[in-house]
């Protein structure tokens, strides 16, 4: 595992199958154990992280820099996507204009609708009560 002071931590919902299947996915391609990956339901998270909402954890993964850089839902996807060499082709996609807002747009979709994605009775019951207002 990547320690979070030279490396990233990609904080997402160990509650959410579609969650852990993601991560199962990216972890396979990481390689170079560039990225720890940290459930926000470990002790720990409340500890290291005190600045990060819960709410904003439970409504969008978070990638947390080495040099404390954060970013949230489709950003982390990018960014995440950059730094794996096995997915860092796909990485130009999101200079096409437009792409940016489309895959926020498509982050906040899927994660409203992850229960239909296979993620469980879990994320309709974390869903409703999550901030209505927050954005990825």
């Amino acid at each position: 595992m990547a320690d979070p002071d030279e490396g990233f931590t990609l904080i997402y919902d160990g509650d959410c199958q579609l969650c852990l299947r993601s991560v199962a996915w990216l972890q396979a391609r990481d390689r170079g154990d560039q990225i720890e990956f940290l459930p926000l339901q470990a002790d720990r998270v409340a500890r290291e992280f005190p600045d990060i909402p819960r709410s904003e954890m439970e409504e969008a993964m978070q990638l947390l820099g080495p040099s404390g850089e954060r970013w949230s839902g489709a950003a982390a996807v990018e960014r995440v996507i950059g730094l794996l060499p096995s997915t860092r082709g796909l990485q130009p996609i999101f200079a096409l204009p437009g792409a940016r807002p489309l895959a926020a747009w498509i982050y906040r979709w899927v994660a409203r609708n992850r229960k239909q994605f296979g993620c469980g009775e879990h994320c309709e019951i974390s869903h409703r009560t999550a901030s209505p207002t927050s954005e990825e």
